[in-house]
């Protein structure tokens, strides 16, 4: 091969172009296929929520743990003999805020990445109810 000769076939030579779609799911299929037999190949689906959604499903995952932290308490206020009374303290346990940021450093080095993760919003409760001695059970 002379000096400044080029071949399609010379894998010395090539060229990439990145280029980042936001669509939403349900335009996602049309997008890749469009893209495929257009010829680019695709390598990664990444998907995301906007602040509003994160922000809306925040608030329903916090009144889930809320709800679920009575019905244990309760369970556990039953097994004593004690009712259990009003909420006295909550304090919200969640991510450190860097979880995302690890999970997408991790996800980056993935090749042909086209089956992305689940989407989750995690969050916990630490609740204290206020009890009383009477008892749950009728008769006694």
């Amino acid at each position: 091969m002379r000096t400044g000769e080029f071949r399609r076939d010379d894998p010395l030579y090539r060229g990439v172009e990145t280029i980042v779609v936001d669509v939403t799911p349900d335009r996602v299929e049309d997008v890749v296929l469009t893209g495929t037999d257009a010829g680019a190949s695709v390598f990664d689906i990444h998907a995301k929520l906007t602040a509003r959604q994160c922000a809306e499903l925040r608030t329903e995952a916090l009144a889930e743990a809320t709800r679920n932290a009575r019905e244990s308490a309760k369970a556990i206020a039953s097994t004593k003999g004690v009712e259990l009374g009003a909420v006295r303290q909550v304090s919200e346990e969640g991510p450190s805020g860097l979880d995302g940021i690890v999970d997408e450093a991790l996800a980056a080095g993935e090749s042909h990445n086209l089956e992305p993760a689940p989407i989750s919003i995690e969050t916990s409760i630490t609740a204290t109810f206020e009890i009383s001695t009477q008892s749950t059970e009728s008769g006694d």
